[in-house]
């Protein structure tokens, strides 16, 4: 099984660092699509079916833009017609901690993850670990596999990182 996984995209529009282009668009959500476009360009020319995306598909949780929503969800509906992308919700996702995730309405064109999920492809098991729901999930199954990966969005408190100091 090939796979490609990426997280922290971020969709956002940046009024403060982005300009307008002509046909009414952020520069910085073009930018950002052109960067997932080039993700699955690499991905169809390496023939990998599966995109992951580890989490925070957007920037602003509660206040999403419609036509920002509708963009990105248009570009992911005319990728899943060649791949299989799973998106894990990370916690820019999550409108409430343990409730509703603005990724929902990709559930219809992807797999949505919002609990803590277990595949087996092709003799690797994957456990998928969405925001804020880590306790107790890190217990490998009894069963034998070739590989087994852990996928999971979560802050790590305290940690510095040169200058700057992210704590959650």
């Amino acid at each position: 099984m090939r796979f490609i996984v990426f997280s922290d995209i971020h969709f956002y529009k940046n009024p403060s660092k982005s300009y307008i282009t002509d046909w009414g668009c952020s520069s910085w959500l073009i930018e950002q699509l052109r960067i997932v476009d080039q993700i699955f360009d690499f991905a169809k020319e390496y023939n990998i079916q599966y995109v992951i995306h580890n989490g925070d598909l957007f920037e602003e949780k509660n206040r999403i833009p419609q036509d920002l929503y509708n963009t990105v969800w248009m570009q992911f509906k005319n990728y899943s017609k060649d791949f299989k992308i799973i998106l894990n919700t990370g916690n820019h996702d999550r409108i409430l901690k343990r409730e509703y995730s603005s990724l929902q309405p990709f559930s219809d064109i992807c797999t949505v993850v919002d609990k803590p999920t277990d595949y087996i492809i092709d003799d690797i098991f994957m456990r998928i670990i969405p925001y804020g729901m880590l306790d107790g999930n890190l217990g490998l199954p009894k069963e034998k596999y070739k590989s087994y990966l852990l996928f999971t969005h979560e802050d790590i408190a305290g940690l510095k990182h040169g200058s700057t100091d992210y704590t959650s």
